[in-house]
């Protein structure tokens, strides 16, 4: 069956003749749309098993700043259908509609000014429904952009309920409801799937920065550290006149998840946009805060706190623009996000799901689908069940792409009731959905996904061929290995208390017996702790306090899975050097062309001062000028001098003074 919405938001309903195969004519389904400037969206439709009754749920958009949830049906097979019943309150999107195996109705949707799931249920053939209850808390990160989704400010692509117009561009997330309709012990149980960002605190602020109002282009950006607070006011032109524009820029390493907040104390907002400063120069959009105005605040809109996770080592910049008739202050807040350690999602956004044996009353925790390392972003999921109870869910990926412009279709099968899944598969290469010349909405709200007897089928749009043609892939999905490795994803890392190792627990049961091994050179492997895991652990870590500095580790994991004694690893790690007075050691590239990295070894942690001298003596940079921790510090000098002008070639020193002590190293600038 079908569901065809018009681009005035007038809704239509077609269904497979019975006996020639072709499909009926359209009918319109009795709606003709909402009374706000843009048609309505995301329908979704149900049947029950003899398909006379069919049921569709989608968002009305009935004003600025809002949508609810609308129901209609059909009790014959579509030839006439009910009129709407208004199921949520004003500040909703993303609803999903599956029908049980008593024939009740299940609804779920998002309320974005509650950041929760809600859901409704009709045993009455959707007559009446239940009041709304929670089904769960949904950390959305709707104000991040896909990594790669470069979306110029200002498009104003949707206005979701409760945020202001053109805050929200890229990746929309919705959660997504299946039903186990099989014969199955699992028959009845609900599953739904979203994507969300790992769950945690902002860092405190370290330090303030106040805008220097010499920083209008990314040529000359004003330099800020993270965990900082960064205050200014952009000055306007009026109606006709320039904008102005600020620029701040910070150093960012892969894998490090931030946040960004702000305050906008004026009757107009203002958006910081997070880019990331490609090797070729070019910008890459990664994420926008809209800091509201006091107008934005009255007419309900709320904000977002984006948390992003930075793809790569290297400079991002950070632009903010205000209104074009007055001249607002703002705060911004720039944050480490510190990731709570029960959170199930790791960084900018993991895929999620929940389940209930009891018809939505309780709902179990969540367990994350996708096994890849932490870093890449995982998007706007779907999900089904088969007729053998196995639950399918796909979803757009990130992993693999150099720039994170390309996105890939994945999917992953459980067996076990949605407790667990099975390796992530990639259904095709990746494609990029967005080459500058249209909008950012070409793959749709949710990936399509379907089940039949034993196997799923997902669909997608694929864009490699844009602006040629635009096409339409699909992957059936049968004959999966449904079962991944008990533990994966060993690492390790030097801490100040020895070596960090941490891996990832697939699968808890018939697991025992962990041991730490550990070997050095061409030395025999020794046990050097053992581990014990907590009930539902999906993250485990062990510091292995007995190392030396300055030497180089190998450890694998011992452990016995279902009987049988197995191995993960090895990885390789080394230490640190001792370090016991304040010096350089290896700086990289020397000489080099566009920017460089020195690194500090501090014996002890000391308020330290860095700065790039000239051969005349002459202060070109100050690289550093806060408290720094004992170890060894990375600092890199883009070659650039205090009003961000290149400097020109030649000799120059780089002097850190820490502790009553003072080092110095030379650099050299070529073309």
């Amino acid at each position: 069956m079908h569901l065809l919405v018009d681009n005035i938001g007038h809704f239509y309903y077609r269904r497979p003749a019975l006996d020639v195969p072709s499909w009926t004519p359209a009918v319109s389904c009795g709606y003709e749309g909402g009374d706000y400037d843009r048609p309505d969206d995301l329908p979704v439709i149900g049947a029950d098993p003899l398909g006379e009754r069919v049921y569709t749920t989608f968002t009305r958009c009935n004003a600025p700043y809002q949508s609810t949830i609308w129901f209609l049906r059909s009790l014959n097979s579509g030839a006439t259908w009910s009129s709407h019943l208004d199921l949520s309150s004003p500040n909703c999107n993303g609803s999903s509609l599956v029908v049980g195996p008593d024939g009740s109705l299940y609804v779920t949707w998002v309320d974005y000014a509650l950041g929760q799931v809600l859901m409704r249920r009709s045993a009455d053939l959707g007559a009446t429904f239940s009041p709304p209850s929670v089904v769960t808390s949904m950390l959305d990160n709707l104000a991040t952009t896909p990594v790669g989704w470069n979306v110029p400010f200002g498009m104003g692509l949707r206005s979701y309920p409760y945020y202001r117009e053109g805050l929200v561009r890229g990746a929309p997330n919705f959660p997504t409801l299946a039903i186990d309709r099989s014969n199955n012990p699992s028959r009845g149980t609900l599953y739904l799937a979203w994507a969300e960002h790992a769950e945690g605190t902002p860092a405190p602020a370290t330090v303030t920065h106040v805008d220097t109002e010499l920083n209008d282009t990314p040529a000359n950006a004003q330099m800020v550290t993270l965990d900082s607070n960064i205050s200014g006011s952009l000055w306007s032109g009026g109606h006709t006149g320039p904008v102005d524009r600020d620029w701040f820029a910070f150093d960012g390493a892969a894998g490090q998840t931030i946040q960004l907040d702000g305050d906008s104390p004026s009757v107009y907002g203002k958006g910081c946009q997070l880019l990331e400063q490609l090797p070729d120069g070019s910008l890459l959009s990664l994420a926008w805060l809209l800091m509201l105005g006091n107008r934005d605040l009255e007419n309900g809109a709320h904000g977002k706190a984006p948390v992003v996770t930075l793809p790569r080592t290297g400079r991002y910049l950070l632009s903010l623009t205000g209104s074009t008739i007055e001249a607002p202050y703002y705060f911004l807040r720039l944050r480490t996000w510190q990731v709570a350690p029960g959170s199930v999602a790791r960084d900018m956004r993991d895929i999620v799901l929940i389940r209930s044996t009891d018809g939505g009353v309780t709902w179990s925790p969540r367990v994350r689908v996708n096994h890849d390392p932490a870093g890449a972003d995982q998007h706007q999921p779907n999900v089904a069940v088969d007729g053998q109870g196995r639950v399918y869910v796909a979803w757009y990926d990130r992993r693999g792409s150099a720039f994170g412009n390309e996105v890939r279709p994945y999917a992953a099968v459980s067996v076990d009731g949605g407790a667990s899944f099975g390796p992530d598969l990639p259904l095709r290469a990746g494609f990029n959905p967005w080459d500058g010349s249209q909008s950012a909405e070409l793959i749709g709200d949710r990936i399509a996904l379907a089940a039949g007897d034993d196997f799923g089928m997902v669909a997608w749009t694929d864009f490699r061929d844009w602006p040629n043609r635009c096409d339409i892939y699909g992957a059936r999905i049968v004959d999966v290995p449904t079962a991944v490795a008990a533990v994966s994803d060993l690492a390790a890392e030097p801490v100040a208390a020895g070596v960090r190792l941490h891996w990832r627990v697939n699968d808890l049961q018939g697991l025992s017996g962990l041991v730490v091994l550990r070997s050095e050179g061409s030395g025999s492997e020794e046990a050097v702790g053992s581990v014990t895991l907590a009930g539902g652990a999906s993250e485990a870590e062990y510091v292995d306090a007995g190392v030396e500095p300055g030497r180089e580790y190998r450890y694998r994991l011992r452990f016995t899975w279902n009987g049988e004694v197995l191995h993960l690893g090895p990885v390789d790690v080394r230490t640190p050097a001792r370090i016991s007075t304040l010096e350089w050691r290896a700086s990289g590239p020397n000489p080099f062309t566009a920017r460089t990295t020195v690194t500090l070894a501090l014996p002890r942690a000391e308020a330290a001062l860095v700065r790039v001298y000239d051969v005349q003596g002459k202060v070109v940079r100050t690289l550093h000028d806060e408290w720094l921790e004992a170890g060894e510090r990375r600092l890199e000098w883009d070659g650039r001098d205090t009003a961000g002008t290149d400097v020109a070639p030649g000799l120059y020193f780089v002097s850190a003074q820490a502790g009553g002590g003072s080092v110095t190293t030379r650099l050299t600038r070529v073309r």
